[in-house]
């Protein structure tokens, strides 16, 4: 078995998605790759999550996070540079889940962290969190990305990992699973600057996952550079992918109830207004007509 290692020189979390979908493209038989990103502030949704039950869209835009919705199932994630993201990806017919986990724990117990993991792949360290899992297979090819939170911006994580906080919403979407979480800084100090201890890290995972040749760093112009690369990230960027995926869903505030489905408005029931409502932004965005739904019913009110 051919073994690469890869780490992306980029923070642009759409360009290192995009990059991750293009190697899963590229998987060969007995071939088994483990790609390294890191991303700048980001908050990261399932693909069958809605986004506006999940994070703080409003915070993230003040502070700069950028929204991004990625290929795989699972929950909503925080990214920044304190976090490291880990891609196993091979062939469907030689995947073993349970060995990536055996690495990724062999990897770090070498540094000194007792780690488990429990019945919902999350990894522990001293009964909390400190990475999750997602997975994607397609086209006879496997992907299996985890998070590992090193040294992230806690105040931020749990800021920005909370849905809107003026509508409810129902919908069928993947709901996050919310956990206590910790970090490995928390379990030693010398991880805090995750600049000085990622070589650590990564020497640490290239001696559990034994590469056939020594691990290799692709800057970010070789990754933009690749035509499929920038295919990929178009579609990551997009509204239509970022916002338009959500799952069909209802959204409520006070008397007002707005279904949605493909992010686009179709219906408007309210005791006021729902004529001019309907009329004005049926068909219309919903993440672009949000304030200015509540903007009119708020000064009805007043």
């Amino acid at each position: 078995m051919q073994r690469t290692m890869l780490r992306s020189a980029t923070f642009n979390p759409y360009l290192n998605l995009a990059f991750e979908t293009y190697l899963m493209s590229r998987v060969a038989p007995h071939r088994e790759l483990l790609y390294l990103y890191r991303n700048s502030p980001s908050v990261v949704v399932g693909r069958h999550q809605n986004i506006h039950a999940e994070c703080n869209l409003s915070l993230m835009r003040e502070f700069g996070i950028l929204p991004v919705r990625r290929v795989s199932g699972g929950g909503a994630v925080y990214h920044d540079l304190g976090n490291l993201n880990l891609a196993f990806l091979g062939p469907a017919d030689q995947y073993s889940q349970e060995a990536n986990y055996r690495l990724v724990i062999a990897a770090l117990n070498s540094l000194g962290f007792d780690v488990e993991r429990n019945e919902r792949n999350d990894l522990l360290l001293a009964g909390k969190k400190i990475s999750g899992s997602a997975f994607r297979h397609t086209g006879g090819a496997s992907l299996h990305h985890l998070t590992l939170l090193v040294s992230p911006d806690f105040d931020r994580l749990s800021g920005v990992l909370h849905g809107d906080t003026v509508f409810s919403y129902e919908s069928k979407g993947i709901n996050s699973v919310r956990s206590e979480v910790s970090s490995l800084a928390r379990g030693k100090p010398e991880f805090l600057k995750l600049d000085t201890s990622l070589p650590v890290l990564e020497d640490a995972l290239a001696g559990a996952f034994l590469p056939s040749g020594p691990p290799r760093v692709v800057s970010a112009r070789a990754i933009a550079g690749l035509p499929e690369v920038q295919q990929h990230r178009q579609r990551l960027e997009s509204e239509d992918w970022i916002y338009h995926k959500s799952p069909t869903f209802r959204a409520c505030y006070k008397e007002l109830e707005v279904w949605v489905k493909e992010g686009k408005i179709e219906q408007c029931v309210s005791i006021v207004h729902q004529d001019l409502l309907n009329l004005r932004f049926c068909g219309r965005s919903w993440h672009k007509s949000m304030d200015d739904i509540v903007r009119i019913l708020d000064n009805e009110n007043k």
